[in-house]
């Protein structure tokens, strides 16, 4: 029967005792802890072409219907509250409606308890309304048309301005020399939409490594574990 020493490697002076009193060190350890890669980003715009803004909220279409008006209330999520927002108000639906309304001349719409918009921000000659908001992890909206039936509005919510993206390189690993590190930027967005490209980068490493990058500008780049880190 093998008589083996429980352990936990800690360092590299630690053995496994084995039934023929032979000593063996423990595999040597390797954690991308000790490996310090930067990972930026550009954005990357084609000529004549641009990104669908990312929405948070809508395009969503409100009509005034007959009777007395009615507050229409809707919760949403906002993936960063670090941003300002803007909630884009159209008079008459959005242009490209197939079917679009008339123009109302009186609507309260109310943000996380606050009025962003009132009956003076609506007449019939206001075709489209534009106010910076900040946002909740989680925000309620209520939009009351009010005035004559057959009115529209159309409301939505997107990024204020242009932001930077937002680089996730991935979870720790932790490896054996002679392992494949596989990096991971695929958690990366940009809240405005814009398509993004990667450039990576290793700004230290253990003394004796030669460890390379398989490529710098892909999502999910490579290189060889060949030295322990300390």
């Amino acid at each position: 029967m093998a008589v083996i020493q429980d352990w936990k490697y800690k360092n590299s002076s630690q053995e496994i005792i084995t039934n023929d009193c032979t000593r063996k060190s423990p595999p040597t350890f390797y954690s991308l802890f000790f490996f310090f890669i930067v990972f930026t980003f550009s954005i990357f715009i084609p000529a004549l072409a641009y990104a669908e803004v990312t929405r948070i909220f809508g395009p969503k279409i409100y009509d005034r219907g007959s009777g007395q008006p009615v507050p229409v209330v809707s919760q949403f999520s906002a993936p960063n509250t670090a941003y300002p927002y803007a909630i884009k108000i159209y008079n008459g639906g959005l242009q490209d409606d197939e079917e679009q309304g008339e123009f109302v001349s009186s609507s309260e719409i109310i943000l996380n308890g606050k009025v962003v918009a009132g009956p003076n921000n609506f007449n019939q000659k206001i075709g489209s309304l534009s106010v910076v908001v900040s946002l909740l992890p989680v925000n309620e909206l209520s939009v009351e048309l009010r005035g004559k039936p057959g009115g529209r509005l159309a409301v939505e919510i997107v990024p204020e301005g242009n932001h930077p993206p937002i680089a996730n390189a991935g979870s720790d690993q932790a490896l054996y020399v002679g392992n494949t590190a596989t990096l991971n930027g695929g958690a990366s967005s940009d809240i405005n939409g814009d398509p993004l490209t990667y450039q990576w980068s290793i700004i230290s490493r253990p003394a004796l490594s030669q460890a390379t990058l398989s490529d710098t500008n892909t999502v999910n780049p490579t290189f060889q574990v060949d030295e322990a880190g300390t």
